[in-house]
């Protein structure tokens, strides 16, 4: 899943300014800027998932569920992507390297060094310095467990943000004005030769997954916050608030109960996302929004949380088997609602006082 997953944000909740640019803005061709709350608590709802996901409490559940907290982060992540290309390009890409890169490299070196003074803690990770490297540097590269993850290993996920970042600032390259349909077309064709050539590489199939579908949701949320009527926006909010809400309790049910093929299942789930991220853009647009600052703190907090909450998670979970505690287990209630909590705080407390600095202090260079 900032975006990213949370990682697509930028510093605050804020990405422009009043909430007041009307139908003009597409006959101008210029989007709308506006505050967007909605989009924050979607990041706090897709970092809950996750971290629910990895607490393992899925007792009594045909499958696991909260996996699909990271399609929620993608799709947000190209609507994200679509809405600064359009609002403010300038120095794109070092800015995303700026927003994603502080935090990510500081917890790449803490698995690092946890790699070498205590490796029992950790699985497939070692102590390499060309694994090191690779991750500091979003290049995938095959675990010894098989999985093409970097050191840290839910970084498997900003690997695809970067790679979409750079498609994006090549885009940017040859054109501003369509550099996100640009991109749009270039991680399609990619996706396409890559599934038509006889390839065999882990690595390189990495980037032919479907998941690189989510940012492309991401962008036709976007088209849609540019190219409707505002006044259209107000008519049927209430639809549009329906269709959120239909996503937000379809997500999890389908991921449960769903009888389809794995395929057609991932599909339901990304467009229940993209129902989501819509929804929540549409009416940020036009001012009706969830205002909940703990909810946008959560949202802005979510990069961090990310990054840091299986740490977490596997903290309680030796300090449950260090006192002997069945109910204080992660697979248990009591468990997992404590994972939640200390996860969330974990990552408020890390945002506050490394992310959100560090982001301040490049982003101003920047400016």
């Amino acid at each position: 899943m900032e975006a990213n997953l949370s990682t697509v944000s930028e510093s605050t909740s804020s990405v422009g300014l009043p909430p007041d640019a009307g139908p003009a803005a597409a006959r101008t061709g210029k989007a709308p800027q506006v505050k967007l709350l909605n989009v924050q608590i979607l990041r706090a709802y897709a970092a809950f998932a996750v971290v629910f996901f990895h607490t393992g409490f899925h007792r009594g559940l045909p499958r696991p569920l909260g996996r699909f907290g990271v399609d929620t982060f993608f799709v947000i992540s190209g609507f994200m992507m679509a809405y600064i290309c359009a609002t403010n390009p300038r120095n794109f890409f070092l800015r995303r390297v700026a927003r994603i890169v502080p935090l990510y490299w500081l917890a790449t070196f803490a698995v690092f060094f946890l790699a070498i003074a205590a490796p029992r803690f950790l699985q497939a990770t070692q102590a390499s310095s060309v694994h090191l490297l690779k991750s500091l540097f979003f290049i995938p590269f095959l675990k010894s467990d098989g999985l093409v993850q970097p050191m840290l290993f839910v970084g498997w996920s900003i690997n695809y943000e970067m790679y979409f970042y750079v498609i994006i600032a090549l885009a940017l390259l040859l054109t501003r004005r369509y550099a996100a349909v640009l991109s749009a077309f270039l991680l399609t064709g990619i996706f396409a030769v890559l599934h038509v050539l006889p390839i065999t590489s882990k690595v390189l199939q990495f980037f032919g997954e479907p998941l690189i579908f989510e940012f492309l949701l991401g962008m036709v949320c976007f088209w849609f916050f540019h190219r409707l009527p505002r006044a259209a926006v107000t008519q049927y909010r209430y639809l549009i608030l329906l269709l959120g809400i239909a996503g937000l309790i379809g997500q999890p049910l389908f991921a449960i109960y769903s009888p389809l093929h794995p395929v057609a299942c991932a599909i339901g789930l990304q467009l229940a996302a993209m129902c989501m991220v819509l929804s929540a853009v549409l009416l940020d647009r036009i001012g009706f929004s969830l205002r909940v600052a703990a909810l946008v703190l959560l949202g802005d907090a979510s990069y961090a949380t990310y990054l840091t909450h299986f740490y977490c998670v596997g903290a309680i979970g030796a300090a449950a088997g260090k006192i002997g505690s069945v109910f204080l287990q992660r697979d248990h209630l009591a468990g997992m609602l404590l994972c939640l909590i200390f996860a969330h705080l974990v990552g408020v407390a890390v945002y506050l006082a490394v992310d959100k600095p560090a982001h301040t202090w490049f982003r101003r260079r920047l400016d």
